[in-house]
């Protein structure tokens, strides 16, 4: 989990999480990804038109 942090953390500066309801019977809850930013350079690439068509 750790290492998973610290590699989220070099392409996400800010990301909002708030738990969510999955089963209102037993009440159980899981954590959704509702808001995030990206660090640059990496915002840039979502403005950039040419980097958001891919071919494989």
């Amino acid at each position: 989990m750790g290492l998973s942090d610290e590699i989220i953390k070099i392409f996400f500066p800010n990301i909002v999480v708030e738990a969510v309801e999955v089963d209102q019977k037993s009440g159980k809850k899981q954590w959704s990804i509702v808001d995030h930013k990206l660090r640059e350079p990496f915002d840039k690439l979502l403005t950039n038109a040419d980097c958001q068509t891919w071919s494989g």
